[in-house]
């Protein structure tokens, strides 16, 4: 079947490889902390917002195929 999870798994580790890419280059310029725990936190979060909802998408996309 078709998984809109798996066909976004490239556009996802690119987005976490980019988001840990600023993460340390921002570490490296500034030496805070403090700043780099604030940048991973949102990026944790966003990371979990998008993977939530490419799964309510495909839940969705799903439901939307069994009634055509």
């Amino acid at each position: 079947g078709y998984s809109l999870f798996s066909s976004n798994v490239r556009y996802l580790t690119i987005s976490i490889l980019l988001s840990i890419m600023l993460a340390y280059t921002t570490h490296i310029l500034f030496g805070s902390k403090i700043l780099l725990f604030i940048i991973m936190s949102i990026a944790i979060i966003q990371h979990l917002l998008q993977i939530a909802y490419i799964k309510y998408l495909e839940k969705y996309f799903t439901d939307l195929m069994r009634e055509i």
